[in-house]
């Protein structure tokens, strides 16, 4: 019993304390402590420090790294989060070698860290691409769009024929997000994917890459039988502003789920055709509200260059 009285009023002096930059050592120093609660302690501390900028030398660098070794998951989710913050490319091996870790939140966090290295990290985790583990390889791709590095594009393409279908989404949502046309033929095969969740990652990134390649190939999707690529496919039509689209459009508006409806209504207004009105203005006696409130939506932005529309709803 006095054991675990001592150890409380030492973890209770432990949090009472302020966090200042002259505590870097022992803070370091507790990063060895054979308390769980105790190394933990320490690496939040260490978090603050750097996240108010108050920790401007590499003296915890190093223990933080070996921090990702620590026996405790929160430990090493915090030191995952911290080195990223540290921002010392150092840690970069180190953070892609926990994307590894057992646990969840451990490689997350290794995976949102590695994002924050900008373009310095991209050779890297292209490397990580090629990797034998399943969960280096998914945070990789996931990793590599946030970088905004069009290097990573072939890499990213190679990807999308990964074994692992999760790798393969994740490979898809990061091409969307590089803004890159090399891209778009492979996203385009990718609707084809067996994953359905793989072809519904490739509808939204071919939405984001506005090309009229996709136009067609995002008709065709709106007849999958999964109606959440329906849906992306019926909201990434409208991205492209092409009235190729309109016709097929016009007949989601029948589709039997709302949130494709909705969508639909939602694109038929960014195309500006005329001959959307009509369905338009049938699809306001639609059962679902939301679909009633973006079909007006849409008439609204039809009606300025056509003809007036009479009171909606």
């Amino acid at each position: 019993m006095k054991t675990m009285w001592a150890v409380l009023v030492m973890l209770l002096t432990l949090f009472a304390m302020p966090v200042v930059a002259d505590d870097v050592d022992r803070w370091v120093q507790d990063l060895k402590d054979p308390s769980p609660s105790i190394r933990e302690a320490a690496t939040e501390a260490l978090y603050e420090l750097i996240q108010e900028s108050k920790l401007n030398d590499t003296r915890a660098l190093e223990p933080l790294i070996e921090a990702l070794k620590d026996e405790n998951s929160s430990v090493r989710e915090n030191a995952a989060i911290s080195l990223g913050k540290f921002n010392d490319t150092r840690a970069i091996e180190p953070l892609i070698e926990a994307l590894k870790d057992e646990n969840f939140s451990v490689q997350k966090r290794a995976s949102e860290s590695l994002s924050m290295f900008g373009d310095r990290a991209a050779s890297p985790l292209i490397e990580a691409l090629k990797s034998e583990e399943f969960f280096v390889r998914n945070h990789a791709a996931r990793s590599l769009g946030k970088l905004k590095d069009t290097r990573a594009v072939e890499p990213l393409i190679q990807a999308l024929k990964d074994k692992s279908a999760e790798v393969r989404e994740n490979a898809a949502i990061s091409l969307g997000k590089l803004n890159d046309t090399r891209a778009v033929e492979p996203l385009i095969e990718a609707l084809k994917d067996k994953s359905p969740v793989v072809r519904d990652r490739a509808a939204v990134a071919l939405g984001e890459l506005k090309d009229s390649r996709a136009v067609e190939p995002l008709i065709d999707a709106l007849k999958s039988e999964e109606f959440f690529v329906r849906y992306h496919a019926a909201r990434s039509l409208g991205e492209l502003n092409d009235t190729r689209a309109v016709e097929p459009l016009i007949k989601a508006l029948q589709d039997k789920y709302p949130e494709v409806r909705e969508n639909a209504a939602i694109s038929l207004g960014k195309l500006n055709d005329t001959r959307a009105i009509e369905p338009l203005i049938e699809a306001l006696k639609d059962k679902s509200q939301e679909v009633q409130e973006n079909v007006a939506i849409s008439l609204g932005k039809l009606n300025h260059t056509t003809r007036a529309v009479g009171p909606l709803g």
